[in-house]
């Protein structure tokens, strides 16, 4: 029974954990606004490895985050999804951001819907 129990949860893990197919792909929207740096961190390393699309929009509003980490990743996530960088820099001063969030902002106005860009994304990009 012990034993029994223990194959399961290690069954478990291994699916939680993304290993084979058990694991949905993609981004946990909500884990890029967590308070947590690495939970921040992790979240969008995994939108950026996905190509998820569906997390461009916080994406972009992590490029605003206090961290420069977090503004670091999430730009190289949005290049990876979407192949663009808009001009951002993660290093350059405040201002210089902002307007290049704002570059940001407008694309976001203009791009299709994100599952259809998801879509094309998946089948156009290796």
């Amino acid at each position: 029974m012990v034993r029994m129990r223990r194959v399961w949860l290690a069954v478990v893990l291994v699916c939680a954990c993304g290993a084979g197919s058990c694991a949905p792909r993609g981004a946990d929207l909500s884990a890029l606004q967590s308070e947590q740096l690495d939970v921040r961190l992790h979240a969008i390393g995994a939108a950026g490895r996905y190509r998820d699309a569906r997390a461009v929009p916080c994406l972009v509003d992590c490029l605003q985050d206090d961290q420069s980490d977090v503004r670091l990743f999430a730009i190289l996530a949005l290049e990876r999804i979407t192949g663009q960088t808009m001009g951002y820099c993660y290093y350059a001063p405040p201002g210089l951001r902002e307007q290049a969030i704002r570059r940001w902002r407008d694309y976001l106005k203009h791009e299709p819907d994100p599952d259809l860009m998801a879509g094309l994304i998946a089948e156009g990009t290796p």
